[in-house]
Order: structure tokens, then C-alpha cells, then sequence
């Protein structure tokens, strides 16, 4: 390869390969894919001319061959990246495969690995001569003990600085070294932050298995895809990051989507289609930052922003823009903070039949009370959680507690309260939801008959499929019933009332607020009690605030409603009181229309 001088260390690599020469007792150097050596220790011209087939660089094992006229072989050892190889260390060895021979040539191999790594990836803490003086300063015979602890070490290299799925891509620990290294240069450089949404969800819904290779062979794909002097890094599980020495704005903006659609092209692995998207955010060194870790921060900082404007292509760090991506991010700090120290609690609102006056159930509502902001409503919070893996903590810890106090109310008699719950779109189709919620079943002793599953028609509309109307149906197997949680709010369609098994629809408090009114929202609350008359569907009227609003709805034939005319929300340790005094005055407690 023409250029392969231009990004390796020319002097670490003259170094080495004297150093191994002395160790091995052999003549040694490096040659790249057109049969130049670019780097000789006794290694004379011919071995070239009398090479029968050109080595390609295809080529990914040992090719050994007879040297006319000498009792010799050339051997030729592929350096690569993954799958690349980019030149080939070459030795002379005996014709013969004696034990010395073999021994030398196992070192080799093993030389060969870190060197590859090495020369791509150089910094000043992995110095190819300082690591092999290590093991040879006191010996520099080639003895068993001393390439079973050059192997040792290697192994020991390849653990802590290249990813533990994919052993050709360097992890964070290298790039921390590799950061510090790059910056102490003057030279310009584009830092790239890739961060693929999904693959969360793809080990939830496919497992592991699957979500490993997709991202296997997506790895390798990325790599493939870059020039040599071009690096990739492993950062988190769903991130990499690149560093390209140019900083031409075209050909990043091209390689950016080079690497976006290796991301995102479709594939099938064991019958199952696999398909996740991507964004990159962009920083400049020294024009960003002359800190690695802040460049690496504010390119985070840009990838959320491009997340959050649904932007797919390359985006540049604007400090500007990124003050309001920063405070999500102190936001998404604060709820990781607020689970680890218990921060959030439920409050729980009453639903009534109003027409009979009886209690249907209670809906649980999360709250969080921050330290310094006082109490956070849902609306602030639960949006930036959803773009993290945080809403399913969130979830879960909301499961328990509302069948931890099913379970403690049951005990003290109010054994058929219904309790309605949110579930999140990450919940949503997670065969794993399905086995958890089970196994909180079983530990709570609840049965599905209490408890009611809601979920917003925003969220049902933007992630309807065949798969999440069967995961519905799982449910209704199971005997959960399943409300549709702010209807009107979105688009509505008649269609997916049809085919998803829905039990209730809530009607959005934005309509019962003008139902006085002859208007849309007024005929729009008449459609719906009709279109829930027809399909069989339960109307649950949200947020009335008047005797107005409770006595046109109860003519209109709307009879379950919830808002602060009946209650407001109750705290969780009110509720056995709220219960008591309920039963004391109606005896309606547990009571069902």
C-alpha cells in the first residue's frame, strides 16, 4: 500500500524489527502489499523476484516458500486491522520445520498480532521495544519461558485495550491513551461520535445472541470502511468513536454517511430482521477543544441534539444549541441520582362510576421529589428517561410498588381494588416484560384481573406493528385489561381500535375542558362514546374539574370519570386512610360497576 509510511512510526518499526532480529537470530523486515521492503535486517532482494504468486491483500494467513538455490523459506506474516491487511512482516527461516524453527516462527505470529495493533494504534504507553525489553532485558534467548510470557503480556494487552466481542477494535482504555497522545500534537484533527439507537431493544425483543452479531459484523464493517490512517474505538456498547486526521468538511461529511449506512443496512440474522439507525456529532480539535475528554463530551453533547431534532446527518458541536442538550443531560444525571436514592414516589387518583357513585380504580401516578427543584410532575422528566434505559428502571420500580400495595391492601381487605399503570414504549414488545412482570405476579400474589395496563396513543401510533399488536393480545391472555391513555391526543384512527384489544379508552382532558361548548371537542367526545358503544369499549373521561363538566358527560353516557371534583391525587401513605373513611361513609370500597 502506497501510503502505509505515511501513518506508521517509521522509527518504532525500525526498532522493532532490530530487536526481533537479535532476539530470533533471523533476518527480518517489512513489506507492504506491493513487495516493497520498506524495513530490512539482513534480508536480501531476491526473495521478492522469486515469489511466485503475488501476495494480495486479501491474503490472511502464513504463506511460506522455498527460496531456489538456499535451504531457506521466506515467510510472510499478514499486519492487518481486522480483516485489512496493510503490509507483511517477512523472515527467513530454515527449510526444514525443526522444534527452533516453529518455536520462532509461534513468536512471530504472536509478534505479528502486536505489531499490527501497535503501529495503527501507537502511543507513547505501548511502545513495542520498552514492552519487549521488559521480557528480554536480562535474556535475550528465544527460550520457552520467554515467549510464553511475551504471550502472557500480548494477552494480557489485547484484554485491556481491544473490545472483548470484537478483539481487532480498540475500547475506551485505548482511546484515553491514544487521546492524550494526539493532543500533545499541533495537528488538526475531526473527532466523530456514533451513537446507534435500538440496540436495546434488539436484545430485549431478539436477545443477546442476535444483538452480538449485528453488531459483530457491524464492527468489522466500520473498520473495513475506514483508511488506515483513519481510527475507530469502541466507547460504550452502542457508541464508537472515530478520529480522522482530515479535517475537510466534504470528505467527512462522506464518510460520515458511509458509516450511517453500514449502521443502518438492513440484514437478517437466524430469521430475524434486523434494522437500527444512527447519529453522528462532529468536533474539532484544538477549534472545540484542547481537552480530548471535553472534545469527546461536547461530540456526546452534539449526538443528542441530532437525537433530538430527528436530524440523521453530520452535525457539528454549536455551543449554542448544546446549552439545552446539556441541561437533558444534567436532567438524565438527576434521575439516575433520583433511583439510586429513592427520590421518586406514586400518588394514586381515583376513577368513580359516577352514576352509581362507586369507586373503579385508582390510577398511578409517579411523582419525583428533587432535592433542590421540589416536586417534578411527569411531563418534565418521563420524556428525556424515554430516550434512555432509564424509563425501564423507572417502570419496573413502578411495577412494584403498585403490586407491593395490591398485596398489603389485599391482606387488610380491599382485595378487588383495580390499580392502572403506564407502560413506556421500551416496555412495549420486550418479551422480557412479559417474564417480569410474571415472576412480580407471583412474588406480590397479584392476579391480572387487578390491574390495568395503559398506554398513550402517541406512543401506539408511532410504534404500532404486527409485533406489538400480538404482544397486546399476550396480555389480554395473561387477563390484563388494556386502556388506551389519552385518546385525541394523537392521531386517532378507528382502525387500530379495531384490531388492538383495547378494553378502555381515556378520553384527553384537553376535550372535557370545552365539552360546555358546541364545538369539535364536544361532538369529538360524542364519537368517541359512540365508537366505544359499538366496539365494546369502556370510556374513561380524564381530568373533570366541574359539576358542569361531570353532568354533561354522565347525559352524554359517560359514567367513568376521574379529576379533582371527586379527588385529588392521594399519597401513597394516605390511601389505606382515604380507603377506610370511603368504606365508613359508602361502603363502596373494592366495589365494581
Amino acid at each position: 500500500m502506497e501510503d502505509f509510511m505515511s501513518y506508521v512510526n517509521f522509527q518504532r518499526m525500525n526498532e522493532c524489527i532490530e530487536l526481533l532480529s537479535t532476539i530470533t537470530k533471523l533476518p527480518l523486515g517489512i513489506m507492504d502489499c506491493s513487495g516493497k521492503l520498506l524495513c530490512n535486517r539482513g534480508i536480501k532482494g531476491v526473495i521478492i523476484d522469486n515469489l511466485k504468486t503475488p501476495l494480495q491483500e486479501s491474503t490472511l494467513f502464513s504463506e511460506y516458500s522455498l527460496i531456489p538455490g538456499e535451504n531457506k523459506r521466506a515467510c510472510f506474516l499478514p499486519i492487518s486491522t481486522g480483516k485489512k491487511v496493510h503490509a507483511y512482516l517477512v523472515s527467513i527461516i530454515s527449510s526444514e520445520m525443526k522444534k527452533d524453527t516453529i518455536k520462532k516462527i509461534k513468536f512471530l505470529e504472536y509478534f505479528r498480532d502486536f505489531i499490527s495493533y501497535s503501529l495503527f494504534y501507537t502511543t507513547e504507553q505501548n511502545d513495542i521495544k520498552n514492552q519487549l525489553n521488559l521480557i528480554f532485558e536480562t535474556d535475550t534467548k528465544l527460550s520457552e519461558k520467554n515467549c510464553l510470557a511475551y504471550a502472557s503480556k500480548e494477552k494480557a494487552f489485547r484484554l485491556a485495550y481491544f473490545d472483548s466481542l470484537y478483539s481487532f477494535m480498540p475500547n475506551r482504555n485505548y482511546l484515553k491513551l491514544f487521546g492524550e497522545e494526539i493532543t500533545h500534537s499541533s495537528k488538526p484533527f475531526i473527532l466523530l461520535y456514533l451513537d446507534i439507537s435500538g440496540l436495546k431493544v434488539i436484545k430485549d425483543t431478539l436477545g443477546y445472541r442476535t444483538a452480538d452479531t449485528w453488531l459483530k459484523r457491524t464492527m468489522k464493517k466500520l473498520m473495513d470502511s475506514l483508511s488506515p490512517d483513519e481510527k475507530v474505538f469502541r466507547w460504550e456498547e452502542d457508541a464508537f468513536i472515530f478520529i480522522f486526521r482530515s479535517t475537510e468538511r466534504t470528505y467527512i461529511k462522506n464518510k460520515a454517511e458511509v458509516l450511517l449506512n453500514v449502521v443502518e443496512e438492513p440484514c437478517e440474522i437466524s430469521d430475524s430482521k434486523v434494522k437500527l439507525s444512527g447519529h453522528i456529532g462532529a468536533v474539532i480539535y484544538p477549534e472545540d477543544s484542547i481537552s480530548f475528554e471535553e472534545l469527546v463530551r461536547k461530540a456526546c453533547i452534539t449526538v443528542r441534539t441530532s437525537q433530538i431534532t430527528g436530524n440523521r446527518t453530520l452535525k457539528y458541536y454549536d455551543e449554542k444549541i448544546s446549552e439545552k442538550i446539556v441541561e437533558k443531560l444534567e436532567i438524565e444525571k438527576d434521575i439516575e441520582k433520583a433511583l439510586a436514592e429513592k427520590e421518586f414516589f406514586l400518588s394514586y387518583q381515583p376513577v368513580f362510576d359516577a352514576q352509581n357513585n362507586l369507586l373503579y380504580c385508582f390510577e398511578a401516578l409517579i411523582r419525583w421529589k428533587h432535592p433542590n427543584k421540589g416536586i417534578i410532575l411527569p411531563s418534565e422528566f418521563i420524556p428525556t428517561a424515554e430516550k434512555t434505559d432509564f424509563i425501564e428502571r423507572i417502570g419496573e420500580w413502578v411495577i412494584e410498588e403498585v403490586f407491593s400495595k395490591i398485596q398489603e391492601l389485599g391482606k387488610l381487605g380491599y382485595d378487588n381494588l383495580k390499580f392502572s399503570l403506564n407502560i413506556s414504549v421500551r416496555q412495549i414488545g420486550n418479551r422480557n416484560f412479559l417474564e417480569y412482570i410474571e415472576l412480580c405476579m407471583k412474588k406480590y400474589s397479584v392476579k391480572p384481573e387487578n390491574i390495568i395496563l395503559e398506554i398513550t396513543e402517541t406512543v401506539m401510533i408511532n410504534n404500532f406493528s404486527k409485533d406489538i399488536n400480538e404482544f397486546f393480545y399476550r396480555l389480554k391472555e395473561m387477563g390484563f385489561k388494556i386502556a388506551l391513555d389519552d385518546f385525541g391526543s394523537g392521531y386517532s384512527s378507528i382502525s387500530y381500535l379495531k384490531n388492538i384489544p383495547f378494553d378502555i379508552i381515556k378520553i384527553d382532558k384537553i376535550f372535557i375542558d370545552k365539552i360546555s361548548e358546541e364545538g369539535v371537542e364536544k361532538l369529538f367526545i360524542k364519537t368517541a362514546l359512540a365508537i366505544g358503544e359499538k366496539l365494546g369499549k369502556q370510556i374513561i373521561a380524564e381530568g373533570v374539574e366541574s359539576e358542569q363538566q361531570k353532568k354533561l358527560l354522565l347525559l352524554e353516557g359517560c359514567r367513568l370519570l376521574h379529576g379533582y371534583i371527586f379527588s385529588k391525587p392521594i399519597k401513597d401513605g394516605e390511601l389505606l386512610t382515604y380507603l377506610d373513611y370511603s368504606r365508613k361513609i359508602s361502603k363502596t370500597a373494592g366495589c365494581n360497576p
